[in-house]
């Protein structure tokens, strides 16, 4: 089961509608996924019609004892798993009441690897799923700590702002100088640029990206375009963006083309998610 941690630096729709659409387009190539929520919003949770009044990702961010390790293994954490209307993927609900047991959490030795070593132990009974995808608040927690530590590929999405960019490099900064502590490799490895269209802010974000050598290095080609289709999936739970027969035959604008052209840039036609998901195969990140 490979890991993967979707997380934004601030917040907004972005971050939710492009994990699930990710996590949506792998199961219709047959892979099975598991969906970790630990966002207190638990809006992948309520998108995906799962009940979030109570959070059971909790449960993974807490230690059992030596001896009851495999007693909590099979009757909490396995029964924490919800089936979805896709028969592909299953969520770990988030819920309202998660940031109620912060302070539980981090009171636990080692707290910033519970969740690593409750994924090993779930592994070791259970090897039927390809992926996990995590689900984050923007903010720098002991969650994101926990997330960031257990997973194979950290992916940052980013917005068409300035403080988008700062807040990126930030991020990458942190979370470089803990990686740095704990002896492993930084495995922050791809970023998404989203909500682009052919104005202002769009063309400063893709010279931005192509000129600042970070950014450049570990994004992908393919961004994710500024759609209302996209947020009224989210916003209102209704058909998913890769259902969205539209975005099969999706192209930028005529303006942004001229851009790109002028700047030696390119965007691929076709659904934005599945041309990602591809990329993202092509290149090891999934």
């Amino acid at each position: 089961m490979k890991t993967i941690t979707i997380h934004q630096n601030k917040g907004g729709v972005g971050k939710t509608t492009i994990t699930k659409a990710i996590v949506e387009t792998l199961a219709e190539l047959g892979k099975k996924i598991l969906v970790l929520d630990l966002d207190g919003q638990a809006t992948i949770t309520d998108n995906f019609n799962i009940d979030s009044s109570e959070s059971y990702s909790k449960h993974w961010l807490k230690r059992a004892n030596k001896e009851n390790r495999e007693n909590y293994l099979h009757q909490v954490l396995l029964q924490t798993i919800e089936p979805t209307s896709n028969p592909n993927i299953f969520v770990i609900a988030g819920g309202r009441d998660l940031y109620n047991e912060t302070d539980i959490i981090k009171s636990q030795v080692a707290s910033e690897k519970i969740l690593a070593l409750n994924l090993a132990l779930f592994e070791q009974v259970n090897n039927s799923f390809d992926y996990l995808f995590i689900d984050l608040n923007p903010a720098w927690d002991i969650y994101v700590l926990n997330a960031y530590l257990a997973s194979d590929s950290i992916i940052q999405v980013m917005d068409r702002s300035e403080s988008a960019i700062k807040g990126f490099l930030k991020n990458w900064d942190d979370w470089n100088e803990k990686a740095e502590a704990y002896e492993i490799q930084n495995n922050m490895n791809g970023v998404i640029l989203n909500r682009i269209k052919s104005d202002k802010l769009s063309k400063q974000m893709l010279l931005a990206a192509q000129k600042i050598e970070l950014i450049e290095k570990i994004k992908f080609t393919t961004f994710i375009p500024e759609n209302t289709n996209i947020e009224k999936s989210t916003i209102t739970g209704g058909k998913s963006v890769v259902d969205i027969k539209t975005f099969d035959n999706w192209k930028p604008t005529k303006g942004l083309i001229k851009f790109l052209e002028e700047e030696n840039l390119k965007a691929i036609e076709g659904n934005p998610f599945k041309n990602l998901v591809n990329e993202m195969i092509k290149k090891g990140v999934l």
